[in-house]
Parts: C-alpha cells; sequence; structure tokens
C-alpha cells in the first residue's frame, strides 16, 4: 500500500511517478488536433452550478480524438477523466483511526460534501480543450498506455487488489456528490480499465527505475562540484556529496528511461491525430 503522511494527513501515494511521467513525455507533441464531435452528454444536466462552471462544462463534454497509441484512440474525454482521477487520489485520506460517528454527524457530514461539491478546488479538475493542460495529460495518458502495455506483455507490474479497492474507494468518495463527474457517464468497466492501467504503469516503471543499474563514480560527483562551485559557494564538498549522487543517479535515470520510452513509442505506433483533420 502506498500511503504517504504529511503531518496529520495521509495521502495515497499514487502520484509516485507523475513528475517522472511527465519529463519522460517533454517532447512528445506540440499542438492539439481539431477532429471534434459531440458526447451525448450535455451541461445542462447539471443545473445547480454557477453560470462560470457551466461554461466550463460546456467545454469539457465536447470530446476531441487526440491521439493513438497500442491500438487504443485516446479521446479528451479520456483525458479528462484520467485527470480527475489523479486529482481525486491525491486528496487526504479519512483518518482511519477515528472513533465511530454518530448517525446524525454522519449526516450532517454528507450535508456538507453535498454543499461543498462544486468547490472551486473540485472546479479546477475540469479540463477545456483549449487547457494547456490538457496537452500535458494526454502525455501523461499515453505513457501509461504504453508502459503498462509493454508491463502485461512481460507479465510484470500486477495489481494488487487491496490497493485497487482502495483507489476506487477513495475516488468514489470524491466524486459521489460531485455533479460535473455525472455528466461524463463513467462506467464501471471504463472507471476499473483506467484505474488498472495507472497502477500497472506506476509500478512496472518504479520496476524499471530500480532495475535500471545506475552506479554514479565518485569521480563524477566531484566533477558536478567543480563545475558548479558558484552555486555551492564556500561550503565543502562533503556536505553535497550525497545530494550531488542522488541529484546525478535520478538525471542519468531518466535518460534511459526516456531512451526506453522512445522505443516504445515506436513499438506501439504511438501518434497523434492533430494531421487527420486536414486529410479530410
Amino acid at each position: 500500500m502506498f500511503v504517504l503522511t504529511l503531518g496529520k494527513k495521509k495521502y495515497l501515494y499514487c502520484q509516485l511517478y507523475s513528475t517522472m511521467i511527465l519529463s519522460l513525455a517533454v517532447g512528445l507533441f506540440s499542438v492539439l488536433p481539431t477532429n471534434t464531435f459531440a458526447e451525448s452528454t450535455t451541461a445542462t444536466t447539471v443545473a445547480t452550478t454557477s453560470t462560470t462552471v457551466l461554461s466550463t462544462i460546456s467545454s469539457v463534454v465536447v470530446s476531441q480524438a487526440l491521439a493513438v497509441a497500442a491500438g487504443h484512440v485516446i479521446s479528451s474525454r479520456e483525458v479528462k477523466i484520467s485527470y480527475i482521477i489523479d486529482q481525486a487520489l491525491a486528496m487526504p485520506l479519512d483518518a482511519a483511526d477515528k472513533p465511530a460517528e454518530s448517525p446524525a454527524v454522519k449526516n450532517k457530514k454528507k450535508e456538507s460534501v453535498k454543499a461543498s461539491s462544486h468547490s472551486s478546488l473540485k472546479d479546477q479538475w475540469l479540463l477545456a480543450n483549449e487547457s494547456p493542460d490538457l496537452q500535458a495529460h494526454l502525455a501523461q495518458v499515453l505513457v501509461e498506455i504504453v508502459v503498462s502495455a509493454e508491463a502485461e506483455s512481460f507479465s510484470i507490474g500486477q495489481i494488487d487488489k487491496e490497493e485497487l479497492e482502495r483507489w476506487q474507494k477513495h475516488l468514489q468518495e470524491q466524486t459521489q456528490s460531485w455533479a460535473p463527474w455525472k455528466t461524463f457517464e463513467v462506467q464501471q468497466d471504463e472507471l476499473s480499465g483506467i484505474l488498472n492501467r495507472k497502477m500497472r504503469a506506476k509500478n512496472f516503471l518504479k520496476f524499471k527505475m530500480e532495475a535500471s543499474g545506475v552506479t554514479v563514480s565518485e569521480d563524477e560527483v566531484k566533477q558536478y562540484y567543480e563545475k558548479n562551485r558558484v552555486k555551492f559557494g564556500n561550503m565543502p564538498f562533503a556536505q553535497f556529496r550525497q545530494s550531488i549522487r542522488d541529484k546525478l543517479t535520478q538525471d542519468q535515470t531518466q535518460d534511459r528511461l526516456k531512451d526506453w520510452f522512445d522505443i516504445l513509442k515506436r513499438k506501439y505506433r504511438v501518434r497523434l491525430l492533430s494531421n487527420q483533420q486536414s486529410k479530410t
């Protein structure tokens, strides 16, 4: 179970690899496609939201076919759902050791959740088609798809059912009373597929990082220190030895993973659909 404690709050450590995934995907593409079609759902189903949020949802529920990877067509709808899932899973967990609450207290909390379901925080989870964050998260989804496919082909990065159930429960707690989530009409099979993909990709990336075998020599650490003396000032080398080694190890690991990802892009035929519109 990946759980991170910060202060008095506990978090699912599901975004352990998010920064790595985005760095792997740098330079993957530069423009968003324009092959647009309307989805069956509309913003009118969310009658209680503010005008601003309704405007955002109107943009959110227009879906685009963005890319293809491993024979799977990725739509903007899927990217938006994936983004909401990541944001929801990053929210703090309820303390497991809290004393049992009375039904009255529980009912009050439920009402409080409903009243705050359209809070500004959750409204930020909605990605509009023109949002730069949509492009960034598309890169993450593409990496998740190809890494998950590779993991499955080698039977590596197996799914921990207990952890998966924890993810599902936490996601449900964060979205069940949030009206915009319902406009996506996410089916259980679809949701399970996305969560399985994220978990398998996370586990395989962790395996690859641990198996990368990167070793940084003492000479490399010293050379980095000498080249960056201005940054370190008059502080002694010994004070920065380990932090420099850690940085160089991370950099070299990322370089190897980027090379590996380039291979996966070719193997699983990752391509954007931005040029398809101009050909039709």
